[in-house]
């Protein structure tokens, strides 16, 4: 009797010896037997039941259904707790990390120039942008453009204003959620205002001339980078009308809206 009583104390010593033990289920189906060691936000850590005193492993809380702890509790990690932080803001549709279409604005200050104009401009862009990599809009400038004229070795400024508009179009890579290179075209018009004024200083006097000029088609390629909230960009600027063109460099700086 009394060895029966020995002999039944160490099998149930041992059938709860093997009954202590946590169960990881994973969303394959796959079982793991083992001591939980830590749960961390993206990850749980344990070792293997048959070597608890062997190396410490790491799984993805993503891979992991629930686990079924020795004291018969059971945590499930469904997908909203086990996913990171950044794939919870990731898109669920095309786009990496603008997935819907928007309006989207901005402005540029800029600087076009060539050998003999420079002067500044104001653009003014608004639009749509389409997910990551795609934007249309409508574009409205203002460029006055100095040049310093000679005459009989005597050297005058003249300044011609300008107003352009027209169509405007990006192409975007998404490098990350702040940082979008891209590739700029604009194709539209080019007005003179006031029927084509153009103004001089000589020796100081303000004079004018006017002259009525047809508007000249105007095409504008880059390239550039849109930074959070900041862009800048750069590029080759073409006017042409009935066989005349003038070619122009840009550089110019703006902020969405």
């Amino acid at each position: 009797m009394k060895k029966s009583f020995t002999l039944f104390v160490i099998l149930f010593a041992v059938m709860s010896r093997g009954s202590a033990q946590d169960v990881i289920v994973f969303k394959n189906a796959d079982e793991v037997q083992a001591r939980v060691l830590e749960i961390l936000p993206e990850a749980i850590k344990y070792v293997a039941w048959e070597f608890q005193d062997g190396p410490t492993r790491t799984v993805d809380k993503r891979e992991v259904f629930f686990i079924k702890y020795q004291n018969g509790k059971k945590e499930v990690f469904n997908d909203f707790s086990s996913t990171r932080q950044s794939d919870k803001e990731a898109p669920r549709e095309r786009g990496k990390y603008i997935h819907t279409i928007r309006t989207q604005g901005h402005w540029y200050v800029g600087l076009p120039f060539n050998r003999v104009n420079m002067g500044p401009a104001v653009d003014a862009v608004v639009g749509g942008r389409f997910y990551d990599y795609f934007f249309l809009g409508f574009e409205l400038g203002y460029t006055c453009l100095f040049e310093r004229i000679y005459d009989n070795l005597a050297a005058d400024w003249m300044f011609m204003q300008s107003l352009s508009m027209g169509a405007n179009m990006k192409g975007y890579i998404p490098v990350s959620k702040e940082l979008y290179p891209f590739l700029n075209l604009s194709l539209g018009v080019n007005l003179y205002p006031v029927n084509g004024k153009i103004c001089f200083l000589e020796d100081g006097i303000r004079k004018e001339y006017i002259g009525k000029r047809p508007a000249w088609f105007d095409m504008e390629i880059g390239t550039g980078i849109d930074y959070k909230r900041f862009s800048f960009g750069m590029g080759y600027n073409m006017l042409y009308k009935a066989g005349e063109y003038v070619h122009l460099g840009y550089l110019k700086l703006g902020m969405h809206l």
